[in-house]
């Protein structure tokens, strides 16, 4: 792909105006010399965060890398919207979860302003049937037995499950378990009757980026993906579903959806692992075994976001999440120290509840406006200036959120899928993530730079003794 072209897809996804010249500077070629004389080929499937990051580094390398993309567009499960506010709108991944990660180093490379929100204001909490400041709510009993339940979960040593069991045997109040959702099942992309308490327990200890969030205080996470890692957009060939994997010989051969077909020594997957689960591509041989009982016991749930702006805001100005006590555990403010008007909040949901509000279409913003109306006493159907739903479960070639490990998992099933196959195969992507980083945009970037990496000491070989 031309520059230009690289240029335009940034032009969809923010104005120019709002283009750090930080973002851009990945554009221009790099000095790095070959290391090293490699005559074969890499092919990357997927041009999502991990794909895009390790087509870029083996690209930096000298290494003749194609990448292919099932859909139109780079990026896939960062999107970012302007024009819904006054600022641009992240409609799947949205924050910066730690600075000791490669996400972070990036965006500091980059040079992107990065905004801290917890200095901005606190959550507010609908228990009892009235919203409580969260020093109101430290005075709760109920409250304080859930906090000290979620900081302990890294020390479970407990039987298999999922969390909503293990917080129902340590005889969390049901009037408080919604919030163990709002601050566990949100950060892990899942309802807490579908997550493995011991995988997410392990995932914690595994992890070694701190849990402080930050956003990107003016600009889209999107655009940063395709202004940083432009080289790996300029080798995509988009509008590509790969459905075949043949690595049954000396060469890896893929095929497309077309019937076309692409050789290459080295292929690195990258894809939603609903694409491997739902059969949408072949692979021959089949997948070990192993990684097959890894598949099994990891999943991605159904996910829907719905973004609502109102005219005025109602919630509170120092408010940077609301947790509730119905369908919808949990919304952000998004525009908090990013926006001068600050009117907009953002709701995410899984499993059922998105499968159901799926169904309903544009009706399912009532379901966010009567939850509103009735935690605040207003007429939030009054008050709505816009909205916009985007359902995942229903975007071809993703179809769901994030990984998550199942009540049946013990969070090693990463680490499983991890592992390449016959120095040919490499396996990337947020569920592939061996430092208990699934489900995160880190932990894809983190996945690509491994991938890349175990592809070049394939490449040089092992290193001698000295």
């Amino acid at each position: 792909m031309e520059r230009r072209k690289v240029l335009k897809q940034l032009a969809l996804a923010i104005p120019g105006s709002m283009i750090l010249p930080g973002v851009l500077s990945s554009c221009v070629d790099d000095d790095d010399g070959p290391e090293f004389i490699f005559g074969g080929k890499v092919i990357v499937i997927g041009a999502g965060a991990a794909g895009l990051y390790a087509a870029n580094y083996l690209l930096n390398k000298k290494v003749n890398v194609q990448v292919l993309e099932a859909s139109e567009f780079a990026g896939g499960r960062v999107r970012s919207i302007s024009g819904f506010s006054d600022f641009p709108l992240e409609m799947g991944a949205s924050e910066i979860w730690g600075t000791n990660n490669l996400l972070h180093e990036e965006l500091i490379a980059a040079s992107i302003p990065l905004l801290d929100q917890k200095p901005l204001g606190t959550g507010r909490y609908f228990i009892d049937e009235a919203i409580s400041t969260l020093e109101e709510i430290q005075s709760d009993g109920d409250f304080n037995t859930l906090v000290n339940f979620i900081q302990g979960i890294p020390g479970y040593s407990g039987p298999a499950g999922s969390i909503r069991t293990a917080a129902e045997n340590a005889g969390i109040d049901p009037r408080v378990m919604n919030f163990l959702q709002g601050k566990v099942g949100q950060r892990y992309g899942a309802n807490i009757q579908q997550l493995s308490m011991p995988a997410i327990a392990n995932a914690m200890n595994a992890s070694e980026s701190d849990e402080d969030t930050r956003v990107m205080s003016g600009n889209s996470l999107r655009n940063f993906l395709l202004g940083r890692y432009s080289r790996a957009i300029e080798n995509t060939k988009f509008n590509t579903a790969v459905t075949q994997i043949d690595y049954s010989d000396d060469k890896v051969v893929l095929t497309d959806s077309t019937g076309e077909t692409y050789t290459a020594d080295k292929v690195i997957l990258t894809v939603p692992i609903s694409m491997i689960k739902n059969g949408a591509i072949n692979f021959s041989p089949g997948l070990p075994n192993a990684k097959i009982q890894a598949l099994s016991r990891m999943e991605m749930s159904a996910c829907l976001r719905i973004a609502v702006r109102f005219n005025n805001n109602f919630w509170g100005h120092d408010v940077t999440r609301i947790f509730g006590q119905g369908e919808i555990a949990r919304y952000d403010a998004a525009g908090l120290g990013r926006s001068d008007i600050n009117r907009t909040l953002v709701a995410t949901v899984f499993g059922t509840t998105a499968q159901f509000y799926g169904a309903a279409g544009s009706a399912a913003v009532n379901n966010v406006l009567n939850d509103l109306s009735e935690m605040y006493n207003v007429n939030a159907n009054q008050l709505l200036n816009k909205f916009d739903i985007f359902d995942w479960t229903a975007e071809p070639f993703i179809e769901g959120g994030v990984s998550y490990p199942t009540a049946a998992g013990d969070g090693m099933d990463g680490q499983r899928l991890a592992e390449p196959i016959n120095d040919m195969l490499y396996f990337a992507g947020e569920a592939t993530s061996i430092d208990g980083n699934f489900g995160t945009l880190h932990g894809a970037l983190e996945s690509g730079k491994r991938a890349a990496e175990e592809v070049l000491e394939t490449i040089l070989g092992p290193e001698e003794p000295e």
